[in-house]
């Protein structure tokens, strides 16, 4: 907002934010309220880390809104953290 506060939002540059969490999701309200102040011309990845029946639960949280939330995009990228690994799982995001 430092940079483009005073700009309107459609003239504004698409910014796309990859967030790599473990996925803990203790926070899950404030993530919720922090993307519905995002501008919309943001774009909010998560790449979720972990195993386990903690990972599953937040990775289903994250999951959750994003359903509601055209902005956001859940990618699992399990017990890996080889960043090959990560990064196929982002790229996966792109298609065929």
């Amino acid at each position: 907002m430092d940079e483009f506060g005073d700009t309107p939002d459609i003239d504004r540059p698409l910014q796309l934010m990859v967030v790599l969490t473990d996925g803990e999701a203790n926070d899950l309200d404030d993530v919720v309220t922090w993307l519905s102040k995002l501008s919309s011309r943001t774009f909010v990845v998560f790449a979720v880390v972990g195993f386990g029946a903690d990972y599953e639960r937040a990775f289903a949280a994250y999951k959750q809104v994003e359903a509601s939330n055209k902005r956001m995009r859940v990618v699992r990228v399990g017990g890996s953290t080889n960043p090959d690994d990560i990064a196929n799982a982002l790229l996966s995001l792109i298609g065929d």
